[in-house]
């Protein structure tokens, strides 16, 4: 919050695409989508090779899921041991987040993904790095700039020791990166709240939900207005409980489950999903469900992974860890466990934070997909 014009450069890698924003102090003066699919870096195809990731990786075709030739296959031959060379970064998250007997504080253990791009020998190659690779990849064209990259909320200390390891950027749990957005807007509307103290003083607590293609979340956050040079900042405060809000609802499983209607193999799916523009432009509310593909997603809603994305996908190493997520869920179940990880975190919020509510925000991949 200093008077200078410091420059930023925010990343969110977990969503149906790649967004970046772009602040100059206190001003937001661009906001980009950074390719029309979901994130993803590409392993190497021999070894030594680098992984390619960033603009690059999107325009590749390694990986997309097309027939000819075999780089593109998804999976390699038909094989699922041999994998697949486009690693979905929601696949690279979802290794790093799986739960760990150390509690929050934790350890990562194996996070590599690997592939067999001849049908022979694995590469194999570190979720983590996939991540920091991807952020470099995309922040190279700011590199003066401070970078921040938005992260799961479950995200154990192990697992952000090693991207910060591999990548010189700011970490920001994703309910936090909500909330200051929220911050940003609203400002105005508290101009008589604030003090002039270290901490501030609380105005009350935000509700954010997230939809992203990794993990959702329910997380209540504090607010605190704090008056600095003159001016009213309101500031969010995330006191990670080993509690957290995740939800096991896995929203790369909704895209899967829309793809029903077009799809009848695997690699027709993972095109589908990661290999084009297709599942992410229902992210962005552009295009309208039909009615068959409205079937499937209340469907994934109701029992999670559908059948045929279970016969389709279980199997294939890659997607060990989003299928341990994901769980069966009717939608009053949904509904009980949102209100439930709400009032389980409200208890390490201060009384008048916990007391009041600023409202509820609904951010991610899946809010905008249009089912009516």
């Amino acid at each position: 919050m200093s008077g200078s014009k410091t420059k930023c450069l925010g990343l969110d890698l977990t969503q149906h695409r790649p967004m970046m924003a772009l602040a100059e102090g206190e001003k937001i003066v661009e906001c980009k989508t950074l390719a029309d699919t979901p994130p993803a870096a590409l392993l190497p195809i021999i070894n030594g090779e680098s992984v390619m990731a960033g603009a690059a990786a999107h325009k590749h075709r390694r990986g997309t899921g097309s027939i000819w030739p075999p780089e593109c296959q998804a999976p390699v031959y038909g094989n699922y041991l041999n994998g697949v060379g486009r690693i979905p970064l929601v696949c690279a998250w979802a290794k790093l987040t799986k739960p760990s007997d150390g509690g929050f504080s934790g350890n990562i253990g194996d996070t590599d993904i690997s592939w067999r791009p001849t049908g022979e020998h694995y590469i194999p190659f570190p979720s983590e790095r996939l991540i920091t690779e991807s952020t470099i990849a995309w922040a190279q064209e700011y590199a003066e700039k401070k970078t921040a990259i938005v992260v799961p909320d479950s995200l154990n200390e192990a697992a952000q020791q090693a991207l910060i390891d591999n990548c010189d950027a700011f970490l920001i749990p994703r309910p936090v990166a909500v909330a200051l957005s929220w911050c940003r807007r609203n400002t105005i509307n508290f101009q008589s709240e604030g003090e002039k103290s270290e901490g501030g003083s609380s105005i009350g607590h935000l509700v954010i939900i997230t939809v992203a293609l990794d993990q959702w979340e329910v997380v209540p956050v504090e607010i605190r207005a704090k008056i600095f040079n003159e001016k009213v900042w309101l500031v969010p405060v995330r006191n990670r409980t080993h509690e957290g809000g995740e939800i096991p609802r896995i929203g790369a499983g909704l895209f899967t489950g829309i793809s029903i209607p077009d799809c009848n193999n695997a690699g027709e799916v993972w095109q589908f999903t990661f290999g084009s523009e297709k599942a992410s432009s229902f992210a962005d509310g552009k295009k309208v469900l039909s009615q068959e593909q409205i079937n499937a997603l209340r469907e994934y809603m109701l029992s999670g992974w559908t059948a045929r994305d279970r016969n389709l996908l279980s199997s294939w190493d890659i997607w060990t860890d989003l299928f341990a997520a994901s769980s069966h869920m009717s939608i009053d179940r949904l509904k009980e466990d949102i209100v439930s990880l709400y009032r389980l975190q409200l208890q390490y919020l201060n009384n008048f934070a916990a007391e009041q509510c600023l409202g509820v925000v609904i951010d991610g991949a899946c809010a905008q997909v249009r089912i009516t």
